[in-house]
C-alpha cells in the first residue's frame, strides 16, 4: 500500500514539473484603447502555477476586447485562454492559445458575448488538464 502511494505522489510531482519550462521572451502589444469603455476587471491568482496581473474587458464598438496586463505564468505546453461560468471548466469559451507567459496582450471576444456570463477568465494548459491560473471580472469600483 505504501509503494501505490508512493508512485501516485511522485506520477503527481512529476506531471505538474512537465508543464514547467524555460520561459519565452514577454509579448507587449502596442494597444490603443483610446475609445474603449471599461467593463469588467480583476486580478490573476495562482491555481497549479505561479500567476499573476491584470485582466480587463473592454467594449470596443464592434467587438470586445480582452486585456491581460503585466501578465505572467509558468510556462507549460498547450496553454490556452478562456472565458467560463466558473473555475471548474464546465462551460466555457476558447479565445485561443496563449500569445505568452509574460507581458501585456490583448485577445478579441465577439460583441455576442455577454460576459458577464463568464465571469472568470482561465489559463489552462490542455496536455496535462491543469488550471495554471483564473482571474474573476468584476464591475470595476
Amino acid at each position: 500500500m505504501r509503494k501505490k502511494y508512493i508512485f501516485l505522489l511522485l506520477a503527481g510531482i512529476l506531471m505538474l514539473a512537465a508543464c514547467k519550462q524555460d520561459e519565452p521572451a514577454p509579448v507587449v502589444e502596442m494597444l490603443d484603447l483610446g475609445n474603449d469603455t471599461l467593463q469588467l476587471t480583476g486580478m490573476f491568482q495562482q491555481e497549479v502555477h505561479a500567476t499573476s496581473g491584470t485582466v480587463k474587458m473592454l467594449r470596443r464598438e464592434n467587438d470586445q476586447l480582452l486585456v491581460l496586463e503585466n501578465f505572467k505564468t509558468d510556462y507549460g505546453p498547450s496553454l490556452y485562454v478562456y472565458l467560463s461560468k466558473d473555475r471548474g471548466f464546465t462551460q466555457s469559451l476558447n479565445l485561443g492559445l496563449l500569445k505568452s507567459t509574460s507581458g501585456t496582450f490583448s485577445y478579441e471576444v465577439a460583441a455576442t458575448v455577454d460576459t458577464r456570463e463568464y465571469p472568470y477568465v482561465l489559463i489552462w494548459c490542455r496536455q496535462f488538464a491543469v488550471l495554471f491560473g483564473s482571474a474573476r471580472l468584476e464591475t470595476p469600483q
